[in-house]
């Protein structure tokens, strides 16, 4: 009697057991294979495998870091057709007094300082950007 009642205990914690499996787990630990130690294995090795894919706890705002190249000792700036080419004391000296007069310039006042200072208007309308920002970020600094 006490036999079949503890067969019936066995066979309801198993019951219990299989319900909480998944289903491969359930046909793996039925199959004649079946060994424990491999299963354990296996766990150990779904556990190794999240640790490989780290790339997933990664996101747009908390990214890998990446090594990078040392810049040290080496020139940024490739070699170009145009050379960078540092303004002159009289140069800027002209522009600030400008800036000074209207931080905004209309295409006339473009070229006409252009032609002053012997430069492209291209580069004096992007001195004059340049120094805008340098004045919002004082600006903003500053209070």
């Amino acid at each position: 009697m006490e036999k079949i009642e503890s067969l019936k205990r066995k066979s309801e914690i198993n019951m219990e057991k299989k319900c909480e499996m998944s289903f491969n787990e359930f046909h793996l630990m039925n199959s004649k294979q079946y060994d424990e130690k491999k299963y354990y294995v296996n766990l150990s090795n779904i556990e190794n495998s999240t640790k490989e894919l780290e790339w997933l706890r990664y996101t747009r705002y908390k990214p890998p870091k990446v090594p990078r190249k040392s810049t040290i000792g080496k020139n940024r700036r490739k070699p170009s057709l145009h050379p960078r080419i540092p303004f002159s004391s009289f140069q800027i000296n002209y522009l600030e007094q400008q800036f000074q007069n209207s931080a905004y310039l209309s295409k006339k006042d473009v070229l006409k300082i252009s032609n002053i200072l012997n430069l492209l208007p291209n580069r004096v309308k992007i001195w004059f950007q340049n120094r805008r920002a340098k004045e919002r970020r004082v600006f903003c600094t500053n209070i």
